[in-house]
């Protein structure tokens, strides 16, 4: 059996690279509303939440995109199979079975 620890690192740190961007948007986004009247910098806060935002989207699009090493299709995915959805609980790729947290 190989061993994929490496390539399934990448996916493992994306998944928390996105998780802490997105907790960072979210309360940066909360403390400009909470504090727009005394931020000094006011104008450049936008753009700082901007940068955020993108960062989580492109976070996002890596973690949803990432192949899986075993058999080279999406690791998490929603897809249609006879009539019913299934989705991948991004713990386990839906296709092969090859999990990302446990040792394989």
């Amino acid at each position: 059996m190989q061993d994929f620890e490496e390539e399934l690192k990448k996916y493992r740190y994306w998944n928390k690279v996105s998780v802490l961007s997105f907790i960072l948007t979210i309360t940066t986004i909360l403390l400009y509303f909470w504090l727009h009247d005394e931020i000094v910098f006011f104008e450049y806060f936008k753009f700082v939440i901007f940068g955020l935002i993108l960062l989580f989207l492109f976070t996002v699009y890596k973690v949803r995109y990432f192949t899986c090493p075993k058999c080279k299709r999406f690791f998490s995915i929603s897809y249609l199979l006879q009539g019913e959805v299934y989705q991948a609980n991004s713990r386990d790729c839906p296709h092969c079975g090859l999990s990302a947290y446990k040792k394989n």
